[in-house]
């Protein structure tokens, strides 16, 4: 991701984007920019996640040969170091 937060000359902030030339915001606080980081960063995230699962819903392999099934995932689980299947398996 290209972008560049650099102070104005007043004291506030502006981000420059190297993807387009240009500014995405300006006279903005670190709290503000903060804010529009995390924004961009759960639209990300949620896009990823929403496309893995529809991939995986539609029976395809989001992470190509390295997907397993739930069993093949339950296999590889070494029960002993694992407290997440400590608890799984007590319910």
């Amino acid at each position: 991701m290209g972008r560049q937060i650099i102070k104005q000359p007043d004291g506030k902030y502006c981000v420059f984007s190297s993807l387009t030339d240009d500014f995405i915001c300006w006279d903005a606080t670190p709290e503000e920019i903060i804010e529009m980081e995390v924004s961009y960063a759960r639209e990300t995230i949620t896009e990823r996640i929403n496309k893995t699962v529809k991939d995986l819903e539609a029976g395809g392999k989001p992470y190509y040969q390295f997907t397993k099934d739930f069993k093949e995932a339950v296999d590889s689980v070494r029960p002993e170091d694992s407290e997440a299947m400590k608890e799984f398996k007590d319910r």
